[in-house]
């Protein structure tokens, strides 16, 4: 199903408005509100889109998945690594492979394996069929060289990777719009000059948003600062439970990096003044005057 005549020329208008320099939040979100479904399979713009869409609490996407990743890992590794006993295994230990597998990029799986990434993901699916429940233990069938070297290497390391950033955002949107004839071929670097906005934007509508880390735990989504970086990105908070005797313990990791300098797009309210405590914890809203600030 394509879009109606009538669809494009609306959304067409919107794009002209943003073009002449008309900072209207409500064209940016009328825009990933429609191409979410028109995107091509880019993740960034159906990304944006559904947080455009619902707010409320996210389960899926690549922000969803890329922190189930995340914390899945941390706890695994948290306060220390264990030694895994390949008769014993952590109960949940198909999720920890898989999330170190996708988190692991294809540079190391050559270095430390010799295998390209397709061969070594056939791997790890022969490894997780042979998994197995046996009691009250989950153990490894049948165990091969391969499995250890391939355990060993995707649990070596905890890589900690923005899922996307505010250039990746903006060279997917503007393709989309070219592929969806919102854009012109000739309008195409006066529209990616919208990096800035669209990145602002984007911050607008992930921050305070819950994640559903599929284990019922939950991620929090803010945005904000440091003084000494002066760049704007969004984190994914999260408590680590029954780790520490004396309480709680609090991890977060950036799931939206920007290049956008937070003291020329943000109004005073939201400048940082150290580099603790850099998230905001208000709502926040972008203006028509294309600068982020506090909702009241």
């Amino acid at each position: 199903m394509a879009l109606s005549r009538s669809d494009i020329a609306a959304l067409r208008i919107r794009v002209e408005r943003l073009l002449r320099g008309e900072s209207r939040p409500e064209d940016i979100t009328s825009l990933f509100l429609a191409m979410r479904y028109y995107c091509n399979g880019r993740e960034c713009v159906r990304e944006i889109g559904d947080f455009a869409a619902h707010r409320d609490e996210r389960t899926r996407g690549i922000v969803t998945r890329g922190a189930r990743d995340f914390f899945t890992l941390v706890r695994f590794f948290y306060p220390q690594k264990p030694k895994l006993n390949l008769i014993d295994l952590p109960k949940n230990f198909s999720d920890i492979v898989s999330s170190a597998f996708r988190t692991t990029d294809n540079d190391r799986l050559r270095s430390k394996l010799g295998l390209k990434r397709a061969e070594a993901e056939r791997a790890l699916t022969d490894l997780l069929k042979r998994l197995t429940f046996d009691s009250q233990k989950l153990f490894l069938a049948w165990p091969t060289r391969m499995d250890s070297m391939l355990i060993n290497c995707i649990l070596g390391h905890l890589t900690v990777k923005s899922p996307f950033d505010d250039e990746r955002l903006i060279q997917e949107f503007t393709a989309t719009l070219l592929d969806n004839e919102l854009l012109n071929k000739n309008e195409f670097k006066r529209f990616m000059t919208l990096k800035v906005l669209v990145g602002l934007y984007a911050v607008s509508q992930m921050h305070q948003c819950m994640i559903d880390l599929g284990d019922g735990t939950y991620a929090e989504l803010s945005a904000g600062a440091t003084l000494s970086q002066g760049k704007i990105e969004v984190n994914a908070a999260s408590e680590l439970p029954d780790v520490n005797p004396t309480g709680l313990v609090l991890i977060s990791a950036t799931f939206f990096a920007t290049t956008i300098d937070v003291k020329a797009h943000c109004e005073t309210d939201l400048h940082p003044t150290s580099d603790q405590d850099v998230k905001w914890k208000f709502p926040i809203e972008l203006t028509n005057a294309g600068l982020l600030a506090r909702l009241a």
